[in-house]
Protein backbone atom coordinates (compact mmCIF):
# COMPACT_ATOMS: atom_id res chain seq x y z
CA UNK A 1 0.00 0.00 0.00
CA UNK A 2 2.85 2.41 0.88
CA UNK A 3 4.51 1.78 -2.49
CA UNK A 4 1.21 2.40 -4.27
CA UNK A 5 0.73 5.76 -2.47
CA UNK A 6 4.26 6.87 -3.35
CA UNK A 7 3.68 5.93 -6.98
CA UNK A 8 0.33 7.76 -7.04
CA UNK A 9 1.87 10.93 -5.58
CA UNK A 10 4.68 10.77 -8.13
CA UNK A 11 2.14 10.53 -10.94
CA UNK A 12 0.21 13.54 -9.60
CA UNK A 13 3.41 15.60 -9.22
CA UNK A 14 4.60 14.68 -12.70
CA UNK A 15 1.22 15.61 -14.18
CA UNK A 16 1.22 18.96 -12.38
CA UNK A 17 4.75 19.75 -13.60
CA UNK A 18 3.87 18.81 -17.15
CA UNK A 19 0.82 21.06 -17.01
CA UNK A 20 2.88 24.00 -15.74
CA UNK A 21 5.55 23.53 -18.40
CA UNK A 22 2.98 23.42 -21.19
CA UNK A 23 1.52 26.77 -20.19
CA UNK A 24 4.18 28.60 -22.26
CA UNK A 25 4.15 28.00 -26.00
CA UNK A 26 7.22 27.22 -28.07
CA UNK A 27 8.66 30.31 -29.75
CA UNK A 28 7.64 32.51 -26.84
CA UNK A 29 9.39 33.65 -23.69
CA UNK A 30 8.89 36.08 -20.82
CA UNK A 31 10.39 39.27 -19.42
CA UNK A 32 10.34 40.57 -15.88
CA UNK A 33 10.97 44.26 -15.19
CA UNK A 34 12.25 45.12 -11.71
CA UNK A 35 12.15 48.64 -10.21
CA UNK A 36 14.81 49.57 -7.66
CA UNK A 37 14.09 52.95 -6.02
CA UNK A 38 17.07 55.09 -5.05
CA UNK A 39 17.97 58.62 -4.02
CA UNK A 40 21.20 59.39 -5.85
CA UNK A 41 23.37 56.33 -5.20
CA UNK A 42 21.58 55.32 -1.99
CA UNK A 43 18.78 52.81 -1.79
CA UNK A 44 15.46 54.34 -0.81
CA UNK A 45 14.34 53.57 2.73
CA UNK A 46 10.71 54.59 2.95
CA UNK A 47 9.50 56.77 5.80
CA UNK A 48 12.56 56.87 8.04
CA UNK A 49 15.78 57.62 6.13
CA UNK A 50 16.49 61.34 5.55
CA UNK A 51 18.15 62.56 2.34
CA UNK A 52 19.65 65.88 1.25
CA UNK A 53 19.98 67.03 -2.36
CA UNK A 54 20.22 70.54 -3.77
CA UNK A 55 18.31 72.99 -1.63
CA UNK A 56 16.18 70.20 -0.17
CA UNK A 57 17.24 68.95 3.25
CA UNK A 58 16.04 66.21 5.58
CA UNK A 59 13.78 64.75 2.88
CA UNK A 60 11.86 61.62 3.83
CA UNK A 61 9.75 59.75 1.28
CA UNK A 62 6.53 58.24 2.61
CA UNK A 63 4.74 57.54 -0.68
CA UNK A 64 5.95 56.84 -4.19
CA UNK A 65 3.45 55.41 -6.67
CA UNK A 66 3.33 55.63 -10.45
CA UNK A 67 1.86 53.97 -13.52
CA UNK A 68 4.01 52.07 -16.02
CA UNK A 69 2.01 51.36 -19.18
CA UNK A 70 2.14 50.66 -22.92
CA UNK A 71 5.32 48.56 -22.88
CA UNK A 72 7.04 48.09 -26.26
CA UNK A 73 10.09 45.99 -27.21
CA UNK A 74 12.01 46.90 -30.37
CA UNK A 75 14.44 44.88 -32.48
CA UNK A 76 17.41 46.39 -34.31
CA UNK A 77 15.54 46.32 -37.62
CA UNK A 78 12.90 48.61 -36.12
CA UNK A 79 10.12 46.04 -35.81
CA UNK A 80 8.33 46.08 -32.48
CA UNK A 81 6.42 43.88 -30.10
CA UNK A 82 3.65 45.85 -28.40
CA UNK A 83 2.42 44.39 -25.12
CA UNK A 84 -1.36 44.27 -25.04
CA UNK A 85 -3.22 45.83 -22.12
CA UNK A 86 -0.06 46.64 -20.16
CA UNK A 87 -0.97 48.82 -17.18
CA UNK A 88 0.99 48.40 -13.96
CA UNK A 89 0.93 50.36 -10.71
CA UNK A 90 4.33 50.49 -8.98
CA UNK A 91 4.06 51.25 -5.26
CA UNK A 92 7.22 51.76 -3.20
CA UNK A 93 5.49 50.49 -0.06
CA UNK A 94 4.26 47.28 -1.72
CA UNK A 95 7.13 44.89 -2.50
CA UNK A 96 4.98 42.71 -4.75
CA UNK A 97 4.42 45.67 -7.11
CA UNK A 98 8.13 46.39 -7.64
CA UNK A 99 8.35 43.96 -10.53
CA UNK A 100 5.95 42.57 -13.10
CA UNK A 101 6.04 39.76 -15.62
CA UNK A 102 5.21 39.97 -19.32
CA UNK A 103 4.48 36.62 -20.94
CA UNK A 104 4.19 35.42 -24.54
CA UNK A 105 6.93 37.59 -26.04
CA UNK A 106 8.25 36.29 -29.38
CA UNK A 107 11.67 34.72 -28.82
CA UNK A 108 14.23 37.08 -30.33
CA UNK A 109 16.83 39.73 -29.46
CA UNK A 110 15.63 43.23 -28.61
CA UNK A 111 17.77 46.34 -28.29
CA UNK A 112 15.26 48.79 -26.87
CA UNK A 113 12.48 48.86 -24.27
CA UNK A 114 10.04 51.73 -23.94
CA UNK A 115 7.01 52.46 -21.81
CA UNK A 116 4.84 55.32 -20.66
CA UNK A 117 4.84 56.75 -17.16
CA UNK A 118 1.18 57.60 -16.88
CA UNK A 119 -2.04 56.46 -18.50
CA UNK A 120 -2.99 57.09 -22.12
CA UNK A 121 -5.97 59.25 -23.05
CA UNK A 122 -8.36 56.41 -24.04
CA UNK A 123 -8.04 54.80 -20.61
CA UNK A 124 -8.44 58.15 -18.87
CA UNK A 125 -11.85 58.51 -20.47
CA UNK A 126 -13.02 54.88 -20.40
CA UNK A 127 -14.99 55.03 -17.16
CA UNK A 128 -14.74 52.62 -14.23
CA UNK A 129 -11.95 50.04 -14.66
CA UNK A 130 -10.38 47.16 -12.77
CA UNK A 131 -6.95 45.92 -11.69
CA UNK A 132 -4.17 48.49 -11.66
CA UNK A 133 -6.60 51.09 -13.04
CA UNK A 134 -9.23 50.58 -10.35
CA UNK A 135 -9.98 54.00 -8.77
CA UNK A 136 -9.87 52.22 -5.40
CA UNK A 137 -6.06 52.29 -5.74
CA UNK A 138 -6.17 55.98 -4.89
CA UNK A 139 -4.69 57.11 -8.21
CA UNK A 140 -7.75 58.70 -9.80
CA UNK A 141 -9.09 62.25 -9.55
CA UNK A 142 -12.85 61.85 -9.38
CA UNK A 143 -13.26 65.63 -9.55
CA UNK A 144 -11.12 65.84 -12.69
CA UNK A 145 -12.03 62.57 -14.44
CA UNK A 146 -8.44 61.48 -14.89
CA UNK A 147 -5.63 59.40 -13.44
CA UNK A 148 -2.82 60.57 -11.21
CA UNK A 149 0.26 59.38 -13.06
CA UNK A 150 2.72 59.72 -10.18
CA UNK A 151 2.44 60.42 -6.45
CA UNK A 152 5.37 61.52 -4.32
CA UNK A 153 4.71 62.44 -0.70
CA UNK A 154 6.81 62.88 2.41
CA UNK A 155 8.35 65.43 4.76
CA UNK A 156 11.26 67.86 4.50
CA UNK A 157 13.28 70.46 6.41
CA UNK A 158 14.08 70.87 10.07
CA UNK A 159 10.39 71.04 10.99
CA UNK A 160 9.54 67.98 8.89
CA UNK A 161 6.80 69.80 7.01
CA UNK A 162 4.72 67.78 4.56
CA UNK A 163 5.11 67.85 0.80
CA UNK A 164 2.60 66.38 -1.65
CA UNK A 165 2.97 65.99 -5.41
CA UNK A 166 0.22 64.37 -7.50
CA UNK A 167 1.15 64.62 -11.17
CA UNK A 168 -1.34 64.08 -13.97
CA UNK A 169 -3.16 65.66 -16.88
CA UNK A 170 -3.73 63.80 -20.15
CA UNK A 171 -4.81 66.45 -22.67
CA UNK A 172 -3.52 69.62 -24.27
CA UNK A 173 -0.17 71.36 -24.02
CA UNK A 174 0.29 70.32 -20.39
CA UNK A 175 -0.33 66.61 -20.88
CA UNK A 176 2.05 64.96 -18.43
CA UNK A 177 2.44 61.42 -19.74
CA UNK A 178 6.13 60.72 -20.27
CA UNK A 179 7.47 58.27 -22.85
CA UNK A 180 10.49 56.47 -21.40
CA UNK A 181 13.10 54.76 -23.57
CA UNK A 182 15.46 52.50 -21.65
CA UNK A 183 19.00 52.27 -22.95
CA UNK A 184 20.45 48.76 -22.74
CA UNK A 185 24.01 50.18 -22.97
CA UNK A 186 24.75 48.26 -26.16
CA UNK A 187 23.52 44.94 -24.79
CA UNK A 188 20.68 42.90 -26.25
CA UNK A 189 17.69 41.57 -24.38
CA UNK A 190 17.49 37.96 -25.47
CA UNK A 191 14.06 36.39 -25.09
CA UNK A 192 14.33 32.60 -25.26
CA UNK A 193 11.69 29.89 -25.52
CA UNK A 194 10.04 29.07 -22.18
CA UNK A 195 12.51 31.21 -20.22
CA UNK A 196 12.34 34.55 -18.39
CA UNK A 197 14.79 37.40 -18.92
CA UNK A 198 14.98 40.09 -16.23
CA UNK A 199 15.56 43.82 -16.66
CA UNK A 200 16.79 45.44 -13.44
CA UNK A 201 15.80 49.11 -13.59
CA UNK A 202 17.03 51.79 -11.19
CA UNK A 203 14.60 54.62 -10.44
CA UNK A 204 16.51 57.64 -9.10
CA UNK A 205 13.92 59.80 -7.36
CA UNK A 206 16.41 62.64 -6.98
CA UNK A 207 15.75 63.36 -10.65
CA UNK A 208 12.21 64.39 -9.67
CA UNK A 209 13.75 67.59 -8.32
CA UNK A 210 16.44 68.20 -10.97
CA UNK A 211 16.85 68.98 -14.68
CA UNK A 212 15.47 70.78 -16.55
CA UNK A 213 14.72 72.80 -13.40
CA UNK A 214 16.00 72.56 -9.85
CA UNK A 215 12.91 72.15 -7.70
CA UNK A 216 13.06 73.60 -4.19
CA UNK A 217 10.33 71.95 -2.13
CA UNK A 218 10.13 74.96 0.18
CA UNK A 219 9.01 77.19 -2.72
CA UNK A 220 6.09 74.93 -3.63
CA UNK A 221 5.55 71.94 -1.33
CA UNK A 222 2.26 70.91 -2.94
CA UNK A 223 1.17 70.21 -6.52
CA UNK A 224 -2.08 68.28 -6.83
CA UNK A 225 -3.64 69.28 -10.13
CA UNK A 226 -2.80 69.26 -13.85
CA UNK A 227 -1.18 72.29 -15.41
CA UNK A 228 2.11 73.89 -16.39
CA UNK A 229 3.97 73.05 -13.18
CA UNK A 230 2.79 69.44 -13.20
CA UNK A 231 4.11 69.14 -16.76
CA UNK A 232 7.42 70.71 -15.67
CA UNK A 233 7.86 68.18 -12.87
CA UNK A 234 7.03 65.32 -15.22
CA UNK A 235 9.75 66.60 -17.56
CA UNK A 236 12.13 66.38 -14.60
CA UNK A 237 11.35 62.78 -13.70
CA UNK A 238 11.31 61.55 -17.31
CA UNK A 239 15.00 60.62 -16.97
CA UNK A 240 14.89 58.94 -13.56
CA UNK A 241 14.71 55.43 -15.09
CA UNK A 242 17.83 53.56 -16.18
CA UNK A 243 18.76 49.92 -16.75
CA UNK A 244 21.31 48.71 -14.22
CA UNK A 245 21.74 45.23 -15.66
CA UNK A 246 20.08 42.36 -17.48
CA UNK A 247 20.00 38.77 -16.34
CA UNK A 248 18.65 35.96 -18.44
Amino acid sequence: MKKFLIFALAVVSFTACKKEESSTKDGLGSMKIEFDHQIGHSGLVMGSEAYTFGANTNVKINTVKYYVSNVVLEKEDGTTFIVDDSYHLVDGSNASSLDFLIDDIPSDSYHKISFMVGVDEPRNTAGAQEGALDPANGMFWSWNNGYIFLKLEGTYGSEEDNFTYHIGGFQGEYASQQQIELSLHGDMLDISDNETATVHTVVNLEEFFENPIDWNIDNQPAMTMPGMMAKTISDNYADMFSVHHLHE
